[in-house]
């Protein structure tokens, strides 16, 4: 069954370009039933569904990463 929410995330960087991208990813296993011989089996398979994709330069890349510190040492009690 299709997860809600992404459970995997995965940073690139674009040394070339400069770019650092962030891709957003489900990664669950997809079940069909099959029937033969009078009998059923559930065949799983491991499936990757891409949701999105976000590109950033340089700045909006560390702007992102300032912010994420922050909230990180609020939750770990640090700020």
């Amino acid at each position: 069954m299709k997860p809600v929410y992404c459970n995997t995330a995965s940073i690139t960087n674009n040394k070339k370009s400069g770019e650092v991208s962030i891709s957003f990813t489900h990664i669950y296993n997809e079940h069909k039933m099959s029937v033969t011989g009078g009998s059923m089996t559930d065949v799983s398979m491991p499936v990757v569904s891409e949701e999105a994709c976000i590109v950033m330069n340089r700045g909006s890349f560390l702007a992102l990463k300032k912010l994420v510190d922050e909230i990180a040492a609020q939750i770990t009690g640090q700020a």
